[in-house]
């Protein structure tokens, strides 16, 4: 079993040679030093394989201090034997021999070997002041075959300062070389009488004499690279720094980073900090460092890693203004190896956001003109449907407060601004939906709610007053295509003035009233595409977003309709409509799959009486399913499970007209919030005096139909 470590025993065995070196007659050191090299050369075993039965007598004057210093260091060997020695271990042997050096008494061959340093030494002391122990070494010395004369001893002495003069040389050498590494230039090795040392430390000097011309050469360059490097990045336009491992900004950086961030000084700041990206705000800042993860690797190009860009694009708030950043990273490689260090880029493209922004402006206002100039009645009556339901919203508000009744005032705003999200797209009113969809998020976190609080009613009434706004400018937008005040909020036709003469001269003529009756109703009357226009324009925008293949076709365009209801009719048929297209019909991929055509095809067909006109909206769609729908119901709480039990087919499908309904597993920005269809019944029955009906196959389609009368 191995005792101690090669590394403990070599310097016991060290130790020792510096004794025999001190004192190369001491046989008894020569011995030690052996006893430890075959310790060693044998792998550390316990025991060696023959015990010396005698010293050789010697009575030299050794080193005490040196010995002391062994025999420690080889009774540190024992210390780390897990197994208990004898006298045939190598390490007692080591002990006997150096005891014995030390003493000038042999403990003996046989002896505990389990016995301490200082009871060994106790044990020779003993033995010297007891004569007749048989283990005293003989007082005499070893007879030398030929005894060294004065001259030679005075050679040997000589021979031995030398040794140990160059042997402080060496040290002196060791220790400047030492100080040199640690980057002290100025030491220089001390010259001795020595010759040979001499040389070598001349030599060294010289050496390090050019090391420090060509360090300061060095130094030098480094300086006018440094200043050149610096002029460089006080002259570029971009914004250039680099930030370390802790996401400090380090010491290079360009004078135009600093003017872009705000800053004289960035050496040292937060760089996450600067751009506003505080670890208050947890998920951008955890994004960021987890980008610089990335980065850092080093293993990605730059068309890899800007993907990965948070945020490419800042905004960075300066006090009341902002700033637009184009930010990219870089790692910092040296040797093709990265350093964790990252370069930045910043870009300052606040004026090309704000030219951006102008251009997306007029070409939405470009959009809006126009839409405005083709049609300037329809869109007259679009902006009087949006004031009424401003009115209707402005009086639902202030109902709010403390009322019980709460949640059918909610349902009534929702659908009101549903109408005005949808139909605002078709006239190239994008903000104004965008605003209205803001409001119709508030409204629906309301619905959802157990009661209306005031901070409800107060996000509401906040989302309100900037849907307001953007209504004031789309008003104004068409006083100035229409070069009129739209001061009226009511739809309005236009009379040919054939007609006014007819009815002039009935009225002249004193026909009776029954034909100026008539006149008069025939007055009010348009073709159906007139009359549905609205509803029928934001059809190929619908197709166009939802990227299906649908054909869509209108039957009865000519058929005169009431002007008055068909105005009316619009706003359930914009619903109706973009259901159809939204959820009654498939992707193109999946009509593969059941073997229909590729395009779809969604059918509105007008028919009209004395009493009154029909709407049918047929979709060949994938249809629906009466239990899924009432299964829905269920779900939503719409329904109990006890008024579920006795529904008919026809009943089941009825259920999609209840307020919140909806089947759509997610809200999209046409459709998905359950709030059409109830709006579908609301407007028909409520506001029409009307009725709806639905007949639904699934896997082939269906069909709304609305039943108008023209009195009720």
């Amino acid at each position: 079993m191995p005792v101690g470590s090669h590394k403990d025993a070599f310097k016991a065995h060290q130790l020792v040679k510096k004794i025999v070196k001190n004192c190369p007659s001491s046989h008894l050191s020569k011995m030690a030093a052996d006893i430890l090299l075959d310790f060693v050369k044998n792998q550390r075993q316990v025991t060696s394989d023959s015990v010396l039965e005698d010293l050789p007598i010697e009575n030299l004057e050794l080193d005490q201090v040196q010995l002391d210093k062994a025999l420690t260091a080889v009774d540190g060997l024992c210390g780390k034997c897990q197994d208990a020695h004898d006298d045939s271990c190598f390490v007692n042997q080591a002990r006997r021999v150096l005891i014995a050096a030390r003493t000038g008494v042999d403990i003996g061959s046989s002896y505990n070997g389990k016995k301490s340093l200082d009871e060994m030494l106790l044990e020779a002391e003993a033995l010297i002041n007891n004569s007749e122990n048989s283990t005293k070494i003989k007082a005499k010395e070893v007879q030398q075959s030929q005894e060294l004369s004065l001259n030679e001893q005075s050679e040997l002495d000589h021979l031995r300062e030398q040794d140990i003069f160059r042997a402080t040389l060496i040290d002196e050498v060791v220790d400047t070389i030492q100080s040199v590494t640690e980057g002290n230039y100025a030491t220089e090795m001390p010259i001795h009488e020595d010759e040979q040392l001499g040389k070598l430390a001349k030599a060294f000097n010289f050496m390090l004499s050019t090391v420090k011309t060509s360090m300061a050469s060095l130094d030098k360059l480094v300086e006018e690279r440094t200043a050149e490097l610096k002029q460089v990045m006080n002259t570029v336009s971009l914004g250039l720094l680099s930030i370390d491992n802790s996401g400090r900004i380090m010491p290079e950086h360009s004078l135009a980073a600093c003017t872009i961030l705000n800053h004289e000084t960035l050496r040292g700041r937060d760089y996450l900090e600067l751009l506003g990206i505080t670890r208050r705000q947890e998920k951008e800042h955890s994004e960021m460092n987890d980008f610089f993860d990335v980065v850092r690797m080093g293993m990605l190009d730059q068309d890899d890693l800007a993907p990965l860009n948070p945020f490419p694009e800042l905004e960075l708030k300066i006090g009341d203004t902002s700033k637009w950043l184009l930010l990219n990273y870089s790692p910092v490689k040296r040797n093709n190896h990265p350093t964790g260090e990252i370069l930045v880029e910043i870009k300052d493209i606040t004026e090309r956001k704000r030219l951006a922004a102008k251009v997306d402006a007029s070409q939405k206002e470009n959009i809006q003109l126009k839409v405005i100039a083709e049609d300037p009645d329809l869109f007259r009556e679009f902006l009087g449907e949006v004031k009424s339901i401003q009115r209707d919203v402005t009086n639902n508000l202030s109902k709010l407060p403390n009322n019980t009744e709460w949640k059918p005032i909610i349902n009534d705003m929702f659908r009101g601004i549903h109408t005005i999200k949808g139909a605002a797209g078709s006239f190239g009113l994008s903000d104004l939906s965008d605003i209205a969809g803001l409001l119709e998020n508030e409204l629906s976190a309301a619905r959802s709610a157990n009661e209306i609080n005031p901070s409800l009613i107060q996000n509401i009434e906040q989302s309100f007053s900037k849907l307001n706004q953007k209504i004031e400018e789309a008003c104004e937008t068409a006083s100035t295509v229409l070069g009129e005040e739209l001061t009226s909020d009511g739809p309005s036709i236009r009379v040919p003035l054939t007609e006014l003469k007819e009815m002039e001269k009935a009225l002249t003529e004193t026909k009776g009233i029954d034909t100026v009756a008539s006149s008069l109703k025939k007055l009010q009357q348009i073709p159906a595409h007139r009359a549905l226009s609205r509803s029928i324009k934001i059809v190929p925008d619908l197709i166009s977003r939802l990227g299906k293949n649908i054909d869509f076709i209108f039957q009865g365009r000519e058929i005169m309709l009431n002007f008055d209801k068909a105005h009316l009719v619009n706003k359930p048929l914009v619903h109706l409509l973009r259901n159809a297209c939204d959820h009654g019909i498939e992707s193109p991929e999946h009509r593969k799959e059941v073997g229909k055509p590729d395009k779809a095809t969604i059918t509105l067909k007008v028919n009209t009486n004395d009493n009154d006109f029909t709407l049918e909206i047929h979709d060949d769609g994938k249809g629906m399913n009466p239990d899924a729908i009432m299964n829905s119901a269920l779900k939503k709480g719409i329904i109990s499970p006890k008024d579920a039990e006795n529904l008919s087919a026809e009943d089941k499908l009825k259920l999609i007209f209840m307020p919140g309904f909806s089947t759509a597993e997610k809200v999209t920005e046409v459709s998905g919030r359950g709030v059409g269809l109830d709006a579908v019944k609301a407007s028909i029955e409520e506001d029409l005096g009307g009725n709806v009906s639905i007949s639904s196959e699934e896997g082939k389609g269906t069909s709304f139909k609305l039943q108008i009368p023209y009195v009720n």
